[in-house]
């Protein structure tokens, strides 16, 4: 798997591009102020094996998102018929995410302390969960598997693809963060916070009023747009182990659960950490 072709992004000026289903984005592409020994930055990816800056920075901030190797951990022969961590999922598997997450942010927090100045701060957010047991989370990809064993049901994939499709991501709980920072020994936590809200979009009052007609399906339409966030930042890793034939039909049937799933009030809920450290 090349890794040029993993960590593509899909065209800006398309529905499912990451800047048109980033917020981070839509707010602004990417800024940065070195001049001043101050660093801004928000990343999509961030275990970078080497230093960003030959300057000692005094601020700088991450977003944490695709944290893992990029087949994802090894160790995952037996997660068959789950894409990630699930609760159906055997002990090894969460043992398996939560090995290659410490020794990624390890060395992330490894690599920025050399670019940041003592007393420097660095602020990082990431997704995360709430509960310290992994395996009692839901982390809203169950139903990408689900999608993916309909599509193995119709023909249009093998059943051995997507037992060997593991997402490369992790999201941790608080603890994972403090005990990760303190272990590591270059940083001190200043603060560290939990926030929960709505994962599912909301359509504004615009798209409300311009979609009156009676066959506009609510619920539907929120899935669309949900299946474009998720594939706006996913898509690379199935595109890659499936091929670019089944994407669209993926990420369909990805909203067409979704839709099912709010019509029933099944929100799924957004775990976002927020922590900000300062160099020792």
């Amino acid at each position: 798997m090349a890794t040029e072709k993993v960590l593509r992004m899909n065209p800006a000026d398309h529905e499912i591009s990451y800047a048109n289903n980033s917020v981070t984005q839509a707010e602004e592409k990417e800024r940065r102020y070195s001049a001043g020994k101050v660093f801004y930055r928000r990343s999509c990816r961030f275990f970078l094996s080497q230093t960003l800056s030959n300057q000692k920075l005094a601020l700088c901030a991450f977003f944490l998102w695709d944290s893992l190797a990029l087949k994802g951990p090894v160790g995952l022969e037996d997660n068959k018929g789950n894409i990630y961590m699930a609760r159906s999922s055997p002990p090894s598997v969460f043992k398996a995410y939560a090995d290659q997450f410490q020794k990624d942010f390890t060395n992330f927090l490894s690599m920025r302390s050399k670019e940041i100045m003592p007393q420097g701060c660095m602020v990082l957010t990431c997704i995360g969960r709430k509960n310290p047991n992994p395996s009692k989370e839901d982390y809203g990809w169950e139903l990408i598997s689900k999608s993916l064993l309909d599509l193995f049901a119709e023909g249009v994939v093998k059943e051995a693809d997507v037992d060997s499709f593991n997402l490369p991501y992790y999201t941790p709980c608080r603890e994972d963060i403090a005990e990760i920072v303190e272990r590591e020994g270059s940083f001190d936590i200043k603060r560290l916070q939990v926030f929960e809200a709505n994962g599912s979009p909301v359509l504004s009052r615009e798209e409300q009023l311009y979609n009156q007609d009676l066959d506009f399906n609510v619920y539907l339409e929120m899935g669309k747009k949900t299946a474009n966030g998720v594939r706006a930042i996913s898509e690379p890793h199935p595109c890659s182990h499936f091929g670019d034939a089944v994407i669209d039909k993926l990420f369909t049937r990805f909203a067409t659960h979704v839709a099912d799933g709010l019509s029933n009030s099944k929100f799924h809920k957004l775990t976002t950490i927020v922590v900000s450290l300062t160099k020792k």
